[in-house]
C-alpha cells in the first residue's frame, strides 16, 4: 500500500505548473494586446479616461501590497504549526493567494489597456508580471520562507518525501 500524501517533487511540480500558467498566460495576453493596439488602436472612444488613470495604478499598488501582506501574515500563522504537512498545505494556499493578488490586477490593467488604448497601463501589467516572475516556487525558497529547521528543511528538499 502506497503512503497517502504528496511528495516534495509532486508538490513543487504542481505549484510550478500553476506559476507558469499564470506567467505565460498573462505574458501572451500582454503580447496580443500590444499587437491589437498596434493594428486596431483603442476599442472604445472615451471623452475622458481620467478615472482609469487614477483607478488602474491604485489597483496595481493595492494588489502588490496585498500580495506581500497576505503572504507574510499567512507565513506568520504557519510558524506556530508543528506539523510539516499542515505547514506545507498552508504554504500552498499562501503562494496561491500571493499569485492571485499579482495576477488579477495585471489582468485588469490589460483589459483597461484594450478598452482605452493607453499603453501606459500595459506597462503596469508588465511590471506585475515581472514581479510574479521572480516569485517562482522552489523547495529551497519554501524552506527559507517557512524558517524550517534542518530536519524539516531536508524533508522538503528531498523529492521523494511526503510533505503534503
Amino acid at each position: 500500500m502506497e503512503p497517502k500524501g504528496i511528495t516534495s517533487r509532486q508538490y513543487f511540480k504542481r505549484l510550478t505548473t500553476v506559476y507558469y500558467v499564470l506567467v505565460v498566460g498573462l505574458s501572451v495576453f500582454v503580447i496580443l494586446t500590444g499587437i491589437f493596439l498596434k493594428l486596431e488602436g483603442q476599442l472604445y472612444e472615451f471623452e475622458s479616461i481620467k478615472a482609469f488613470f487614477i483607478m488602474t495604478p491604485l489597483i496595481t499598488v493595492i494588489g502588490f501590497f496585498c500580495s506581500k501582506i497576505v503572504f507574510k501574515r499567512s507565513l506568520e500563522k504557519l510558524s506556530y504549526k508543528e506539523d510539516l504537512i499542515k505547514k506545507m498545505r498552508g504554504y500552498r494556499w499562501a503562494l496561491r493567494a500571493k499569485y492571485a493578488f499579482l495576477a488579477v490586477p495585471s489582468f485588469l490593467t490589460i483589459v483597461v489597456t484594450i478598452i482605452t488604448g493607453e499603453k501606459t497601463f500595459l506597462s503596469l501589467a508588465v511590471l506585475l508580471i515581472l514581479l510574479l516572475f521572480i516569485e517562482k516556487p522552489s523547495s529551497i525558497k519554501a524552506a527559507k520562507e517557512l524558517d524550517l529547521y534542518s530536519e524539516n528543511a531536508q524533508t522538503v528538499r528531498n523529492p521523494d518525501k511526503i510533505i503534503a
